[in-house]
C-alpha cells in the first residue's frame, strides 16, 4: 500500500502525462550527473558504477515514497553502504546537505510546485541523523590510526609543538575556519603531550583533514618541499628593481615599489606566503573578471553578453574606440550590426560589467553587495563569524580616480551611446535657470554616473596578497570555496571568466603571457597579478613596479619562472619533459617515475 507521499506525487505526476514511478526514474536521472560534477561531492562518484548508483537510489526513493521505513533499509545496512567513503573518502553530514540541496534544486528545474517538493524534503531530512550515527561509528577509530601513526616512539604521548609542525608542514594553517576548533584546543592545552584520549578531543570534527595531509593527499603531497623552491625563486625575483609604479593616481604614486609579496592556496585550503603577502594593496583592474562573474551569477551570460563581447581588441585596454562591431541573429538570417565593447577585461566593458550588477539598487548597496562577494570568495562566513574580515574600500582612492579618471568618464558616455547601458528613461528636468537668456545647468546622465561610480569603487576595493589568492583558489576550485566549501559561482560562471581571463587579462601583454606561461591571469596596476590553475590551485603576486605592458614586473617574471621549475603550463599534458616537477604527484613517486623511464630508456 502506497504512503500520502507517494499518492501526492501520483496525482500530480499524472497531472503532467506521466506516473510517480516514471517521476522518479527522471528525477534520478537528471540528478545524479549534477551531484558527480559537483566539486563538493564529485570525489564520492570517482570509480563508481553511476547506473548501479542510479538503479539503487531509485529504489529507496519508491520505498521511502510509498512509506517504507527508512525507504526499505535498516540504519546499520545505510551505514554499512556508506562505511567505506566515511572513512577513505571523508563523507560527512555536510555532504548530505549538499546532496538535499542539488535534489531540491533538480525538483524546482522540473517545476514541482512548491508543497509536494517540501514534502519530499521532509522524508530527506530526518537521513542526516542516520549519517550523523555512522560518522560517529566509524572516526573514531581513524583517529586513533591517527594518533598512533603519529608517536613514532611508541610511548603513548605525543608532542603537541610535533603535532602542529606537521600541520603546517602540510601548508594547514591556522587561520584556516575548518582547523579553528582544533587550534583552540591545542592553544588551551598549553602545551603539554597528548595522549590518546586527549588528541581525539582536541582534533575534534577536523580528523579526516588531518588524516589526508599525513596521506599526502591534499592537493600539493609535498608541500614542504614545493614551497621550499618558491622561497629560492622568490628570492632570486626580488632583486629585480626594473619597471615603475604608476603614478597618474596619486594613491598608487604613494606607494612603497620596494613591497613584494607572494600566496598560494590549493583547492584543499593549503597556503603558502612570503614577504608582503598580508599587505593590503589596491586591486584595481584585478576587480573585472570578478565583476564579470557577479553580473553573470545575477543576469545569466546570455543577458551580460547582451552588452558585452568575448573578443580580444588588440588595442590598449583604455583605448577610446572599444567598440566591437558585431553581428547579432545570423542564424536567424538577421544579421544586424550591433556596437558593445571587446571583452571584460578592458576599461569600456569593466564599466559596463560593473553597471550590470545590481543596477536598480542604490550606490551604496550595490558596494556593499560587491565587497560582500569578494568575502565570501575569500572565506568570510556569510553570517559574520570567523576571523576573515570584509574586503576594505578605499575612498580616497575611488575619489582620485573620479576626479583623473578622464577617459574612463568619455567611454561612460561612449557606452550610454550605444543605449546598452543599464538605464531608466527619464526627461530633462525643469530650467533651473529660467529667468536667465545667458545661463542654464549642465546637465550629466545618472545611468552614466552610476556605472563609472561602481567601478571606481570595485577598482578602489583592498586585499592582501593572501586574500587575492583565496579568491583565485576559489575560482580554481569551479567557484567552491576551499575553506569554507561554500559555492560562491557556478561551475559555467568560472569556466566563461576563465576563458576570456586566459585571452585578454594582462593588458597589452596577454597574448605573449599566455604563450609563455600558459594560465588565466588578471593584473592591476596597483601591482597586483592573480593567477589560475584550475583544480589545483590560485596564485597571488604582489609588487607595484610595473613592466611597459602595466603588468607588475616581478609578478610576471614570478609566474615565469614558476612555469620553468613546475609543470603548471595549460599544455604541459603534451610534453615529455621530465626535468620539472608536477607539483600534483609526491616527489618520491616523480623520482621513481623518472628514475623507471630512465632504465627502460637504458634497457632498451
Amino acid at each position: 500500500m502506497n504512503g500520502p507521499l507517494y499518492e501526492n506525487l501520483e496525482s500530480w505526476a499524472v497531472a503532467q502525462g506521466s506516473s510517480a514511478d516514471a517521476f522518479i526514474q527522471e528525477v534520478i536521472e537528471k540528478f545524479y550527473p549534477k551531484a558527480a560534477n559537483d566539486p563538493r561531492l564529485y570525489r564520492f562518484f570517482e570509480d563508481a558504477n553511476l547506473d548501479a548508483l542510479k538503479r539503487h537510489q531509485i529504489a529507496f526513493m519508491r520505498g521511502l515514497f510509498s512509506g517504507k521505513e527508512a525507504g526499505g533499509f535498516t540504519s546499520q545496512q545505510i551505514h554499512e553502504i556508506h562505511k567505506r567513503l566515511i572513512l577513505d573518502k571523508g563523507l560527512k553530514d555536510i555532504h548530505f546537505d549538499y546532496f538535499v540541496e542539488i535534489f531540491m534544486n533538480t525538483l524546482r528545474e522540473m517545476d514541482v510546485k512548491n508543497v509536494l517538493a517540501s514534502q519530499i524534503h521532509d522524508h530527506l531530512v530526518p537521513f542526516r541523523e542516520v549519517f550523523a550515527k555512522a560518522l560517529s561509528l566509524y572516526t573514531t577509530g581513524r583517529e586513533e590510526r591517527l594518533f598512533y601513526a603519529l608517536d613514532e616512539d611508541a610511548d603513548g604521548l605525543l608532542p603537541e609543538q610535533n603535532f602542529r609542525d606537521i600541520l603546517q608542514k602540510s601548508g594547514l594553517s591556522e587561520s584556516d575556519e575548518r582547523l579553528s576548533e582544533l587550534f583552540s584546543n591545542l592553544d588551551r592545552n598549553g602545551g603539554a603531550q597528548l595522549d590518546c584520549d586527549k588528541f581525539i578531543e582536541i582534533i575534534g570534527t577536523a580528523g579526516l583533514l588531518v588524516e589526508q595531509a599525513l596521506r599526502g593527499e591534499l592537493a600539493i603531497p609535498d608541500f614542504r618541499e614545493f614551497t621550499e623552491n618558491i622561497d629560492r625563486i622568490f628570492d632570486e625575483v626580488s632583486k629585480n628593481v626594473s619597471g615603475k609604479q604608476a603614478d597618474y593616481i596619486p594613491p598608487l604614486a604613494e606607494a612603497n615599489p620596494d613591497k613584494f609579496g607572494f600566496a598560494i592556496v590549493t583547492v584543499d585550503g593549503q597556503i603558502y606566503k612570503k614577504g608582503d603577502a598580508n599587505l593590503d594593496f589596491s586591486i584595481q583592474s584585478m576587480c573585472k573578471p570578478l565583476n564579470y562573474c557577479f553580473a553573470m551569477e545575477e543576469l545569466g551570460a546570455d543577458e551580460v553578453h547582451r552588452h558585452v563581447g568575448t573578443e580580444p581588441s588588440g588595442r590598449a585596454f583604455n583605448n577610446r574606440d572599444l567598440m566591437a562591431r558585431l553581428f547579432s541573429n545570423r542564424a536567424d538570417g538577421e544579421a544586424e550590426k550591433v556596437e558593445i565593447p571587446f571583452n571584460p577585461m578592458i576599461n569600456a566593458e569593466a564599466i559596463m560589467t560593473a553597471a550590470l550588477v545590481k543596477s536598480k539598487e542604490p550606490y551604496e548597496v550595490r558596494l556593499r553587495h560587491v565587497r560582500e562577494e569578494w568575502g565570501r570568495l575569500i572565506g568570510r562566513k556569510v553570517d559574520d563569524s570567523g576571523s576573515i574580515p570584509l574586503p576594505r574600500f578605499n575612498k580616497e582612492m575611488a575619489r582620485q580616480e573620479n576626479y583623473t579618471g578622464y577617459n574612463n568618464l568619455a567611454l561612460g558616455y561612449l557606452l550610454m551611446a550605444t543605449g546598452l547601458l543599464p538605464h531608466e528613461p527619464t526627461s530633462i528636468p525643469p530650467d533651473t535657470h529660467a529667468s536667465d537668456p545667458d545661463n542654464y545647468e549642465f546637465l550629466f546622465e545618472p545611468a552614466v554616473v552610476n556605472a563609472l561610480k561602481l567601478y571606481f569603487s570595485t577598482c578602489a576595493i583592498e586585499l592582501t596578497a593572501a586574500e587575492v589568492a583565496m579568491a583565485a583558489a576559489t575560482i580554481s576550485n569551479g567557484g567552491v570555496c576551499p575553506t569554507t566549501q561554500e559555492r560562491v559561482f557556478q561551475q559555467s560562471t568560472v569556466r566563461r571568466c576563465l576563458s576570456v581571463t586566459q585571452m585578454c587579462g594582462m593588458y597589452d601583454g596577454s597574448g605573449d603571457f599566455f604563450y609563455n606561461i600558459g594560465l588565466p591571469a588578471k593584473s592591476g596596476v596597483g601591482g597586483g597579478v592573480f593567477l589560475v590553475v584550475p583544480k589545483l590551485m590560485g596564485i597571488c603576486i604582489f609588487s607595484p613596479r610595473l613592466d611597459e605592458q602595466g603588468n607588475s614586473a616581478r609578478g610576471v617574471e614570478m609566474a615565469k619562472r614558476l612555469i620553468e621549475e613546475f609543470r603548471l603550463h595549460a599544455y604541459d599534458g603534451v610534453m615529455t619533459d621530465g626535468k620539472r616537477v608536477d607539483p600534483r604527484v609526491p616527489v618520491a613517486r616523480w623520482r621513481a617515475v623518472q628514475s623507471s623511464e630512465a632504465l627502460w630508456a637504458a634497457s632498451k
